[in-house]
């Protein structure tokens, strides 16, 4: 399965190799919650951020619970971010900030790809292995998005 994140403005649109729009990541109000949305509109999950530490981290939440915590490792010597939920352990390791390999419990699942836009946004591209893929999983390219892009402490 292939997925383009493609922010516009305060929100991000997820869509499949077709051009058709799966979900929407809006911004929640001013408190900085993020909610994953489907085509139809029904909201899925929420992402909330932390930017007090060193590295962020991140909270994607199923009905106000805890799903999967997201923290950013390291940004510059080794990229990447770990993520620990219900479904296992996830890494996001890069060796350049661009390509991002992606892992579940230590077995290679996918990809996630920055790729610069015209206007000097990101845009990224997931590949993953359609027995893997979880609905929550595009708030990984969003992560990756504020913790090297737009991210500055």
């Amino acid at each position: 399965m292939v997925l383009y994140i493609i922010p516009k403005g305060s929100k991000y649109t997820v869509q499949d190799e077709k051009g058709r729009i799966i979900y929407t990541i809006k911004k929640k109000g001013f408190g900085g919650k993020l909610q994953l949305f489907d085509a139809s509109g029904y909201e899925m999950y929420t992402m909330t951020s932390d930017f007090s530490e060193k590295h962020p981290s991140f909270d994607i939440l199923l009905d106000d619970k805890p799903y999967i915590m997201v923290k950013c490792k390291s940004r510059f010597l080794d990229p990447s971010l770990m993520g620990q939920g219900n479904m296992g352990m996830y890494w996001l390791k890069s060796q350049d900030r661009i390509c991002f390999d992606m892992t579940r419990n230590d077995v290679y699942i996918g990809s996630i790809r920055a790729q610069s836009m015209p206007k000097g946004d990101v845009q990224f591209e997931m590949k993953i292995n359609d027995k893997e893929f979880d609905d929550a999983l595009p708030f990984f390219a969003v992560c990756i998005d504020f913790s090297f892009y737009k991210y500055k402490k």
